[in-house]
């Protein structure tokens, strides 16, 4: 079984989350780090018993052992580290959403083409359990016809100006942040909608405190979607059909437990383990993918990344939420 030697860049929480998951699979093996701080990088090497560290994201990109290069900095520097990786002959995992806008993502996405190398969204909710369970209820018709999705992701963080979360030179905003994972869950069961309406709060610094979301559908399928920084929610999710609904639990976009229920009443519930944190199953997807020399993901392919990207360009425009980003790369 071959051994892969994977690189961080960006130490922050995500990447100390990943890193724990990486440790549990069969394949991976993380090689390097690099932070901006040598100290940062230092200390996590440690943590995770990596064998190198740098203090430069560009020192794990040229690391000629490197194979896979885990992004995990801030959404503004997805694409500029995405092109670098590409260039430098690395495979990619880039963290959610994998640009600021589908612009940048079709110029990396035709680079990842063009140097033949596996490039893919790091959105790990697509690979955990309740939501592979979902799609085997779907893709079974056990729901009918489905009419209707709801679905939410409210957190109440501290709201800095200049933090990654409200600063539009971070890529805040609600939108990128969590809004992207009701999103994600609406393209995946329902496609694309046909007709898009939003209602946002902006804040001062120009970005969406809170969005609320309707998407419609030719066959009068409707989904409600809604994010906010303002309040916690109950993070869960419903798609409901002709012959019964899915209740997708508390943290719906995390390992999550599902229960199917039937119009007669019968009930099905699905409690789901997972063996780190769940970040593990994207690291296993990129692996198994190169070990069959493909160079994206079948469950989450490229076409798929792309139709996600345009979604949420077109939500950010009905709510208002412009980037320096948009119009150009």
């Amino acid at each position: 079984m071959k051994k892969y030697h994977w690189g961080i860049v960006g130490l922050g929480n995500i990447a100390n989350k990943f890193a724990i998951a990486l440790a549990s699979t069969d394949q991976g093996k993380l090689y390097a780090v690099g932070s901006r701080s040598g100290d940062k990088a230092k200390t996590f090497a440690e943590r995770y018993n990596a064998e190198i560290y740098y203090s430069s994201y560009e020192g794990v990109i040229e690391d000629e052992r490197v194979e896979i290069v885990y992004i995990a900095t801030p959404h503004h520097l997805h694409y500029e580290l995405s092109k670098k990786c590409l260039e430098a002959g690395k495979n990619v995992l880039c963290e959610k959403p994998i640009t600021i806008n589908s612009l940048q993502f079709e110029e990396i996405r035709e680079l990842a083409i063009k140097r033949s190398l596996f490039y893919m969204d790091a959105l790990w909710t697509r690979f955990l359990p309740h939501i592979e369970k979902s799609m085997e209820y779907i893709q079974k018709e056990s729901l009918g016809g489905i009419f209707a999705l709801r679905a939410d992701f409210g957190i109440k963080p501290p709201l800095d100006p200049k933090g990654r979360l409200m600063n539009p030179e971070l890529g805040g905003g609600s939108i990128l942040d969590i809004g992207i994972y009701p999103i994600f869950l609406s393209l995946l069961f329902l496609g694309y909608p046909d007709d898009i309406q939003v209602n946002s709060k902006i804040s001062a610094t120009g970005v969406d405190e809170s969005c609320g979301i309707l998407f419609k559908y030719k066959n009068g399928a409707i989904a409600s979607l809604y994010s906010t920084f303002l309040a916690n929610t109950d993070t869960s999710a419903e798609v409901a059909g002709t012959k019964g609904r899915l209740q997708l639990h508390r943290k719906f976009f995390g390992p999550s437990s599902l229960t199917y229920i039937a119009n007669d009443g019968n009930q099905e519930r699905y409690d789901f383990r997972v063996k780190a944190n769940g970040y593990e199953l994207e690291a296993e997807e990129v692996m198994q993918c190169l070990d069959k020399g493909l160079k994206e993901s079948p469950r989450l392919p490229l076409k798929f990344t792309s139709d996600l990207m345009r979604l949420l360009d077109e939500v950010r425009k009905k709510a208002g939420v412009i980037y320096k980003e948009d119009g150009k790369c």
